[in-house]
């Protein structure tokens, strides 16, 4: 045991000295500040031919190569405008979410997220189609305003603002020259390309500015309780059965019987009970030590004995942090670091919770150096909602389903509702140590929460410096699959054409609008590894130079750019 914990430590520390001193691929990291400059480098990009990532700097860079162009969005990062009275926001795609919900706090609004959420930019967050305990962004989303790569030479006069009918219909695309030009889409005007944008991974069009819907200001009280596994997992249909609108949230580490049980359920802000400084300073203090302690395992002790009990003090401290929070209100979202993309995200049925993590903590034990970290389990509410919404005839904010955005089907819910509704006698024996649905009395919901019909499970067990066998990465997810689960979009995601269309039922409709939009795939993704596209092939398409090695101007020097990667 201590000759492997040595060699551990060894390689792990071999290993950030490599990392540390290998010279870095120097890659051009553009920084436009307003909608002018991104005309400009994009219209530069189809002069020389090459490609670009546009991205917006707040998601982990994916891997890539010294002839790579990166354009970070993080500059445009102003509030456009603030309606209170139709209750709409619009922002610059740079903005944090953290940033615009504080911003939105002030005059009691704020938007219609839910649960923990990583701190990502607009624009990161319309890539990979971020989604909450209370569904995806692209519901509070009413139109977007982008910049597209065109067809063909640039031209200046695509830098005229687009031009609107008295139906508010685009009729900016008459220039005709085939550059880079501005548009603006929403989901009543524009559905198909509005679908292929969001969680279309910065492919698309290059998003200079966002008008979301939002929702009358409110809290959640979370109540936090430490618990027996099999005691949760007996009373799993009870606790999903309400009809109320309370979320949950488990953390639970595999080689432990216990777990973190946190219910959230909307107040009206007149009963709030603030937390004290005192609670607010704990639980900032456990959430660091969990932090470190995670850090410190991934970096020296992963796939040791040492790691696991590591792994023990994360999960005690991480209990510390609920405690503290407990029987107090708080925001709806809690948002965390961005770096908590890089682990995996899956999207299930919520009935076939319980048999998978009983399927886990079985291959768990068989492959125990893997498990370094807890996982985390919530609730969403989002697929009746989109059901209910697509069945209006006038649309509204997010009425439409993005083309790459993991939903479960339709069959999926209506299982699960049935497993839930008719749950076995066994479950209605709850612990004396779990809360029964019904001991609280109900309180208003928040606009357009539903019933949950779906949970999303999180690990990073498989981060790169840990060096994962793929072997183990397919039988674990092979679990996954086996129980109805989608794979979200995260940072390290190795994709390809064929991977795509056989989880996407609808991938063909985006490589479609993808088509119309950048024929030249000028716009490539900075958020994932491999191949997205499948260009249409047709008889009468010319073969084209082929763009490995990109001619690059030297206006580009010009241009406001950075000296290494670590400017993000």
């Amino acid at each position: 045991m201590k000759s492997s914990l040595l060699s551990s430590v060894y390689s792990k520390f071999r290993y950030l000295l490599e990392l540390w001193w290998s010279p870095q691929a120097k890659t051009e990291i553009l920084y436009p500040h307003c909608v002018e400059d991104l005309l400009e480098i994009l219209g530069q990009v189809r002069e020389n031919q090459t490609q670009v990532k546009v991205i917006g700097g707040t998601f982990p860079l994916a891997p890539h190569s010294k002839e790579d162009i990166i354009v970070s969005l993080s500059c445009m990062d102003k509030l456009i405008g603030l309606d209170v009275h139709q209750q709409t926001v619009t922002a610059e795609p740079g903005v944090r979410l953290s940033n615009l919900v504080a911003i939105l706090e002030t005059v009691n609004m704020t938007l219609e997220l839910a649960g923990p959420l990583p701190d990502l930019s607009l624009v990161d967050a319309i890539a990979i189609g971020l989604t909450g305990t209370s569904g995806s962004l692209s519901s509070s989303v009413l139109n977007v305003e982008v910049v597209l790569a065109g067809n063909g030479p640039s031209s200046h006069n695509s830098r005229l603002p687009p031009e609107f009918d008295l139906d508010g219909h685009n009729v900016s695309f008459q220039t005709g020259t085939g550059g880079p030009e501005l548009a603006a889409w929403s989901w009543s005007t524009h559905p198909d390309k509005m679908a292929t944008l969001f969680s279309g991974l910065g492919m698309v069009a290059a998003v200079t500015s966002v008008t979301l819907k939002c929702i009358p200001l409110y809290r959640v009280t979370e109540v936090s309780h430490l618990l027996y596994l099999t005691d949760v997992m007996d009373t799993w249909g009870v606790m999903m059965g309400s009809r109320g609108p309370s979320t949950h949230h488990l953390t639970w580490f595999p080689f432990s019987e216990l777990v973190i049980l946190k219910q959230a359920r909307p107040v009206d802000r007149s009963a709030c009970v603030v937390p004290s400084i005192l609670n607010r300073k704990l639980t900032e203090f456990s959430q660091i030590i969990a932090r470190l302690v995670r850090i410190l395992n991934l970096v020296f002790f992963s796939s040791t004995y040492l790691g696991w009990t590591l792994a023990r003090i994360q999960f005690i401290s991480l209990w510390s942090a609920a405690k503290n929070r407990s029987d107090f209100s708080h925001p709806p979202v809690t948002f965390l670091s961005p770096d908590v993309v890089r682990g995996s995200t899956w999207l299930l049925p919520l009935a076939s919770l319980p048999p998978l993590l009983s399927s886990i903590k079985q291959w768990a034990n068989t492959h125990p150096s893997q498990v370094t970290s807890p996982l985390q389990v919530c609730t969403v509410h989002e697929e009746r909602r989109s059901t209910i919404s697509r069945s209006h005839s006038q649309p509204a904010a997010g009425a439409g389903q993005p083309y790459l955005y993991p939903r479960l089907e339709i069959q999926s819910l209506t299982s699960s509702c049935s497993s839930l509704d008719n749950f076995s006698p066994r479950s209605a024996r709850a612990s004396p140590r779990l809360p029964q649905a019904g001991s609280v009395s109900p309180l208003p919901p928040p606009p357009l929460m539903q019933r949950a019909h779906a949970a999303t499970v999180w690990y990073d067990w498989f981060l790169p410096e840990t060096g994962p066998d793929p072997r183990e990465i397919a039988e674990l997810e092979e679990l996954f699959r086996t129980a109805g689960g989608i794979r979200c979009w995260s940072g390290d995601r190795i994709v390809s054409p064929l991977i795509l269309s056989d989880t996407f039922p609808e991938y063909s409709a985006w490589c479609k609008v993808k088509h119309e939009v950048d024929p030249d795939n000028i716009l490539t993704s900075g958020y994932v590894q491999g191949d997205i596209w499948s260009k249409p092939v047709t008889s009468k398409s010319k073969p084209k130079q082929s763009r490995s090695s990109p001619r690059k101007d030297q206006s580009f020097l010009n241009l406001d750019k950075s000296r290494s990667l670590d400017s993000l």
